[in-house]
Order: structure tokens, then C-alpha cells, then sequence
């Protein structure tokens, strides 16, 4: 009996002293604080860009632990801005691993994106020999001071304060790193370290709290975090366009998008096979171009058909050419042949503001004359998101006409990664337009232009399976190519491919298994009518 009383209490101080961690005290509830980790599961938590959390971590007495090779680093599923982070890690002897913060997606790897707290045994490990690297160091750019760190095999406590630009670092009850992100200085030390190849390193205003694998054992405990005052990041982070235009959380909405229709009579001819015979949902016409009568008379057929406009401001074929709408009115747009310019330089370089705006005007009222109404805009080439005097242009229409224009202002995963510079400032322009009654993507995909033709199948399931949650426009341009269409371009190969993989049932078969759902532009917007 007396060994049965022993073991009970041994099994009582256990949940005891197990209880004393991953909890909050009334005064840290009171101040803020909530738990990123529970003690029980790893809810809130995946690895980095994926929306699962590998065998490798496990929950192990209370901690949150990488206890096995290919674990990979793991994520919130939240997004913060401003805010106070508390943490205590244990790593093994010869142990590394870190905390990241800000962190985004866009990024092969997540230390491309965000700053380091360097977790370390500092007494057995290389790193720890260069205050630069040592345990809680801004790693590889702000040292920390060396013998505050406890041994391999005890637990450390770190607390991270990141308000605005101002970062401040503790390890075990004493402030050791101060610094200003994006100060002379801060840009100074990133130039001269290996963060100097990736511009968007420290520049985000919001993003992910990561865990590092370093291919070494490592626990954490009592994660627990504070938003501080005004940082709202968090709410927007935690709310996809797609949530806000009513999906239940997690949703992956998705347009299939047909680009440059109207351009010829093959251009036609696929966008209206990919839409009438395999998965694509929606197109766009570019309305100077010849072959736009037959596209609007089949867009015609159907009241329900996703059908925008294309906005063109160039003309970019050798011996296929076509001027603005607008004519003569507008010769900034207008190169020496009397058609629109070839590069989307050109015209950044020669045409107004007003031009362009007049000329998108003009598409307009010619899509409208031929008894089309379109359900949204976007941008041939690009060339309206060239220039923020365009930029601004495009959204001027849109909201004024109450038209959807294609813009990705929510999480930019796949877009992030063509122009990883400008994350945040398109997350403020979703915001703007989303204000002004207009629905908003959160990602837009344009990769698959310069995918091979035998790979457009494997490479379109592969990206649908990476999606993020939200809404995403996928660009692509269907073709169904006859002999003519080499005289027009030498793109036929990818448009076809483009084609084919709309019509391929193992691509069908991919959007069912990952539970992806279609939409259009004008359910979009029907969504954003509903939530005003």
C-alpha cells in the first residue's frame, strides 16, 4: 500500500509540476498574453508552406518538440505585427535552432524573409564561438553577450518585443540586442551578410512566428504571445478575402482563368473549349484586338458566362499588330507603325496617365456598345501594375464603374514570389479597394506561361495542391492552334499545353481530391454585394 501511495504522488507531483507550464497566470491574461502552444496538441501550428504538421514534431511531456529528421520548420497558422513573444527552449548538446518572425511564404525558405532569434548551445556549437550567432543573437547580424545562455540540456527563456521598426531581445531576464529594422545601420549589416540576395529580408510588417529545424533535437514551452497596442495585423491575417466574402475558414476558392481572347480566331476557339469542355471558368477579351466580335457573340450565348476585359496597352507581335481604341486622341500610345507600342517599357516611358486612362475608358464603352458588360478587369502584359500613375488609373475605373479589377491584395503566396518587394504594399491596396465595395483576391497565380509543354499537367496540380487558403485567379492561354498561328506568334506550343491541361481529367481529378472550389468573377462579386 505504502508503494501504491508513493507512486500515486510521484504521479501527482508529476501533473503538478507538469501543470506549472503552458498556462497563463490572471495577470498575464489581464495584460494580453495567450498561449501559441497548449501542452497538449499542435493546433495553431504547420510547417512552413504546407497545411500540414509532419510526423517529426510531436507533443513530448508538455513540450513541443522536433524529435525526428525531415521534421521541417513549423509555422502559426496566424500572422502578427506588433507584438511580445515569450519562449523557453531546450536544446541537446551541439544543439541549434531558432525562432523567426514576420515571416511569409513567398520564400523558398523562411529565413529569406524573416529575422532570426538564434536558439544555441553555445558551448559545443560552432556558432556559438561568434557573438554574432551565439544564443540570442539577431542571427548573423546583431551579437548577443556571451555566458548568459544555460547549458545543453536546460531551459533557456527568451522573450522578443517587435513594435513597429523597434526589435528588442531578452534571454533569461536580460535585455541583450536592441536594434531598428530598415535604420542605415540595420541596412548596413544586411548588405554585408548573406541576407543581402533577398530584398524582402526584414521588410514585412507582419507574418509568421516560425520554429526552426536545424536538424538537431530541440523542445519548446510556455509559447506565449501579446499583440501591443494598434497592431490590428492579426485580424487581417487571420481572415482570408475568401472569409470575408463568406467561405468558412480554410476555403480554397479558386478562378481558372483563359487570358487574351478575342487576340485571334485560335485564341477563341480554346478559351471556348476549356471553358464549354474542360475545368476553366472564366476569360478576358482584348477589346483592340480582330478577332473580338466572334469572342462577344459566344460570350453572348450564356447571361451567366465569367467573361472581363483584358485591358491591352501594347501590341507585341511582330506582323500582328492592332492600335487603341481610343485613336488619335491618345499618341502616347501610338509607336511609328500607327499601332500600340511593343514593350510594356515603351509605354511607361510614353504615355500619360490621362492617356491611359482614356484608352481603358474607351475598351470600356466599345465592350459595352457591343452589348457586353464585363465582370472585371485586369491587365494584359501586365503593363497597368508598370506604373503606379497606371495603377492608380485602373482602380480609379473599377471603383467608379463598380467593376472587379484583378489585384492580389491578401497573402500573395504565389504572386510574392515574382515581385517579393512589393508584399506589403499590395496587402494595403487590397484594403483600399476592398473598402471601396469591390472584392479582393488574396493570391494570384502567373507562372505557367513559361512551363514546358509536357509539364503543364503535373506543374497545374502541383500548384493546386500548394494553394493557400483564399481566393486565387490561376492566368493561363488556352489556345487551340492551327496552322496559322506560328505567323502570329512563337507561343503556340505553351498555349496549347495550357489547353490541354484544362482538358486533362487528371487535373479534374486533382481539383476534387484537393477540395478546391471553383468560382468566378461574378459570384465574387455577387459575395461582395451580400457584405456591405
Amino acid at each position: 500500500m505504502k508503494s501504491i501511495l508513493i507512486y500515486l504522488a510521484m504521479l501527482l507531483g508529476m501533473s503538478a509540476a507538469a501543470s506549472e507550464h503552458n498556462v497563463l497566470s490572471p495577470a498575464e491574461t489581464a495584460e494580453g498574453w495567450r498561449l501559441l502552444f497548449d501542452g497538449q496538441t499542435t493546433e495553431g501550428w504547420r510547417n512552413y508552406r504546407s497545411r500540414s504538421i509532419s510526423d517529426g514534431w510531436q507533443v513530448v511531456d508538455g513540450t513541443l518538440a522536433r524529435v525526428a529528421a525531415g521534421a521541417r520548420d513549423l509555422v502559426t497558422i496566424e500572422q502578427f505585427g506588433d507584438f511580445e513573444l515569450a519562449f523557453e527552449a531546450l536544446v541537446e548538446t551541439g544543439g541549434n535552432s531558432g525562432v523567426f518572425f514576420r515571416a511569409d511564404e513567398t520564400q523558398r525558405f523562411i529565413f529569406m524573409s524573416a529575422p532570426e532569434i538564434q536558439v544555441l548551445d553555445d558551448a559545443n556549437h560552432r556558432d556559438g564561438k561568434n557573438p554574432l550567432t551565439s544564443a540570442g543573437s539577431n542571427y548573423a547580424l546583431h551579437p548577443a553577450p556571451r555566458g548568459l545562455a544555460h547549458p545543453a540540456g536546460e531551459w533557456n527563456s527568451f522573450r522578443v518585443r517587435v513594435q513597429g521598426n523597434h526589435v528588442v531581445h531578452w534571454l533569461n531576464g536580460q535585455e541583450i540586442v536592441n536594434y531598428q529594422l530598415g535604420s542605415a545601420d540595420w541596412m548596413e549589416r544586411v548588405a554585408a551578410s548573406k541576407f543581402a540576395d533577398w530584398p524582402i529580408y526584414g521588410t514585412l510588417e507582419r507574418g509568421y512566428i516560425g520554429l526552426q529545424d536545424h536538424g538537431d533535437p530541440v523542445k519548446f514551452r510556455n509559447i506565449k504571445i501579446r499583440v501591443l497596442d494598434g497592431d490590428s495585423s492579426t485580424v487581417i491575417a487571420a481572415e482570408t478575402f475568401a472569409e470575408r466574402l463568406g467561405w468558412p475558414q480554410g476555403t480554397r476558392a479558386l478562378i481558372l482563368h483563359v487570358d487574351d481572347a478575342g487576340m485571334s480566331h485560335d485564341s477563341n476557339l480554346g478559351a471556348v473549349r476549356a471553358i464549354e469542355e474542360g475545368v476553366a471558368n472564366s476569360l478576358s477579351v482584348m477589346m483592340p484586338t480582330p478577332w473580338v466580335p466572334e469572342i462577344v457573340r459566344w460570350i453572348s450565348t450564356d447571361a451567366n458566362h465569367d467573361a472581363g476585359l483584358h485591358l491591352t496597352l501594347t501590341a507585341e507581335w511582330q506582323d500582328y499588330r492592332w492600335g487603341p481604341v481610343s485613336g488619335s486622341s491618345t499618341p502616347g500610345l501610338i509607336d511609328g507603325e500607327g499601332a500600340l507600342w511593343t514593350t510594356v517599357a515603351e509605354v511607361v516611358t510614353n504615355a500619360s496617365a490621362d492617356e491611359v486612362e482614356a484608352e481603358i475608358r474607351a475598351q470600356l464603352a466599345r465592350a459595352r456598345k457591343m452589348g457586353f458588360e464585363p465582370t472585371h478587369l485586369d491587365s494584359h502584359m501586365g503593363t497597368l501594375f508598370a506604373s503606379d500613375a497606371f495603377l492608380e488609373r485602373y482602380f480609379k475605373v473599377g471603383i467608379e464603374e463598380q467593376i472587379p479589377v484583378m489585384f492580389p491584395g491578401g497573402h500573395g503566396y504565389f504572386i510574392g514570389r515574382q515581385q517579393p518587394e512589393r508584399a506589403a504594399q499590395v496587402r494595403g491596396a487590397g484594403e483600399q479597394l476592398w473598402a471601396a465595395g469591390l472584392p479582393v483576391l488574396d493570391d494570384l497565380h502567373n507562372l505557367s506561361y513559361g512551363w514546358a509543354r509536357q509539364d503543364k499537367v503535373a506543374n497545374y496540380i502541383a500548384a493546386i495542391e500548394e494553394m493557400r487558403p483564399g481566393v486565387m485567379m490561376m492566368i493561363m492561354h488556352c489556345t487551340d492552334t492551327t496552322e496559322g498561328f506560328p505567323h502570329i506568334s512563337d507561343s503556340g506550343e505553351t498555349r496549347q499545353g495550357d489547353l490541354e491541361a484544362m482538358l486533362d481529367p487528371r487535373f479534374r481529378e486533382a481539383i476534387e481530391r484537393e477540395g478546391i472550389v471553383l468560382t468566378t468573377w461574378r459570384e465574387l462579386m455577387q459575395r461582395r454585394q451580400s457584405v456591405r
